[in-house]
């Protein structure tokens, strides 16, 4: 007896059944047209044989045309960029042709991804992302790339309630429990670059007046854009400050000026401005130990992290972070910080009004767009099993420059 069937597993067209004349063989295989022809051949010789040794012969064509199949390490292209391994059911990504077998992709990415293509949204930020955070990993050569992948990834998955759309939810008649489902969204959000959102608490510094040499000697004079104005019952002085965002200076909430000096732009030291990449001088000055505690490198976070250093007198900053730039989060602190070596502040958290420029995360991104060109070229070169063999069966190829756009 021969039955079979036609069956989508996963995405993937497959022939599965079974065979045998006494005991029954089961069988599950890629779907072949010369395959499932031979197979109708086979069962309709199989309906017109009258003699036990006609049957046996007919099994062992079953037996020999399933075995004559390739064995395939990886399944069909799924969501244009990830293939699944037969051998361990572990995700990879699939880009042009060669497939990243060092790095397994984390199960909430594969689930993330699932999830934007059933809904037809972009797909190209989340792979960007990945790619460049593979890239970053393999410079560093962790030992596990795929744990750290996975540490990184689940803390940029971390929702939640928004509380300015919680509010408009009861507002328009929601239940708490709705309203506040309807108001959870991702704490860090990708930009169409693949770099994400991160958030930095600050602290203003008194910088009203500054000093400047004037005949022969050194004066404090106020800043452009701040107006003083005397109460003429009280003579108290106050001041008018119409400064944009990009003018004002601030220093981190909790280390001040303590720890290494960090470049604002071109200026060294604990000054952090609006519009200016701030970074580290070296990679040797961020800690990159997941499980160590307050140690060094610019530290930026998500929504759990500000909200353990927010308060009347500080600010957070929206800031941009390339995954090319990220050290690792901290798992065993309460603060869920991620220690960086560089980041671009773009705008202050609820005064985007303030700014005097808009800052695209694109403006950002092209600082590190010559590493964009090679990125594909050094992975690859990086890969000693690429399954040359395999790159004929994808039937879909990324473009690398698409990839940049």
């Amino acid at each position: 007896m021969i039955s079979y069937s036609v069956v989508v597993q996963e995405e993937e067209k497959k022939i599965v059944g079974a065979y045998g004349i006494s005991d029954q063989k089961t069988f599950n295989v890629t779907f072949t047209q010369e395959l499932y022809d031979t197979l109708e051949n086979l069962n309709m010789r199989l309906n017109g044989v009258t003699t036990m040794t006609d049957a046996q012969e007919i099994m062992i064509a079953v037996n020999d045309a399933l075995s004559a199949q390739p064995v395939r390490n990886f399944s069909d292209l799924t969501y244009g960029f990830v293939v699944k391994s037969n051998l361990t059911g572990k995700h990879h990504l699939a880009i042009n042709g060669v497939i990243i077998t060092q790095a397994v992709l984390p199960k909430a990415f594969v689930l993330d991804l699932e999830y934007a293509h059933s809904k037809g949204l972009n797909l190209l930020p989340m792979v960007k992302f990945m790619l460049l955070a593979i890239k970053r990993a393999l410079r560093f050569g962790n030992t596990d790339i795929s744990k750290w992948l996975s540490m990184q990834y689940n803390y940029l998955n971390k929702e939640f309630v928004d509380p300015i759309a919680y509010k408009s939810f009861i507002e328009k008649g929601f239940s708490e429990k709705i309203a506040a489902q309807k108001a959870t969204v991702r704490q860090t959000p990708f930009t169409s670059e693949g770099l994400v959102l991160m958030k930095k608490v600050v602290s203003p510094i008194d910088d009203r007046y500054k000093f400047v040499y004037e005949n022969g000697e050194v004066k404090a004079v106020l800043r452009d854009g701040i107006t003083p104005s005397v109460n003429e019952f009280t003579g108290e002085l106050s001041f008018e400050d119409t400064r944009y965002a990009e003018e004002l200076h601030f220093e981190p909430v909790i280390m001040r000026k303590n720890g290494d000096p960090f470049y604002s732009g071109s200026t060294l030291g604990h000054i952090v401005k609006v519009g200016k990449v701030t970074k580290l001088e070296r990679w040797d000055q961020v800690n990159i130990d997941p499980y160590a505690s307050c140690v060094p490198g610019l530290h930026v976070g998500n929504q759990d992290y500000i909200k353990s250093f927010e308060n009347d007198s500080s600010v957070t900053l929206n800031v941009i972070v390339s995954p090319l730039d990220i050290g690792t989060v901290a798992i065993n602190q309460s603060e869920d910080v991620m220690r960086v070596r560089q980041y671009f502040p773009t705008s202050i958290k609820g005064r985007e009004e303030t700014n005097k420029h808009f800052y695209h995360p694109s403006v950002y991104a092209k600082q590190t767009e010559a590493d964009w060109v090679d990125t594909l070229e050094e992975i690859i070169n990086s890969i000693q099993e690429n399954h040359k063999e395999y790159s004929s069966s994808l039937n879909t190829k990324v473009d690398v420059l698409a990839l940049m756009i």
